[in-house]
């Protein structure tokens, strides 16, 4: 496509005789995609913004991560203590689970 473009640029400037200037350089006519030409000023923010979304998951993922370790640690504790047969269960479930009556 780009090739066609330039193809058709030279012949309508040999037709024409004049070069095409803008400003005070002479520029080729280039194909641009939409998507490049509204993302091109905005693409180290949107790079930031993903940075700050993931960064944000992965946070959220490693605190669930850690939730269920510790449920599965008074789950283990509880259990062990239920199968020893010790009557101290308070003992040895951590402080942030409610105590057992």
């Amino acid at each position: 496509m780009q090739a066609e473009l330039t193809n058709v640029t030279k012949c309508v400037l040999a037709a024409f005789d004049h070069p095409l200037k803008f400003g005070r350089y002479e520029e080729p006519i280039t194909i641009t995609p939409v998507h490049e030409r509204l993302v091109r000023h905005a693409r180290p923010e949107l790079y930031l913004l993903f940075a700050a979304v993931f960064l944000c998951c992965w946070l959220a993922c490693a605190n669930v991560a850690n939730l269920l370790l510790v449920l599965v640690g008074a789950v283990a504790a509880l259990v062990s203590c239920l199968i020893l047969g010790t009557g101290a269960l308070s003992q040895t479930l951590p402080s942030s689970l409610p105590p057992v009556k």
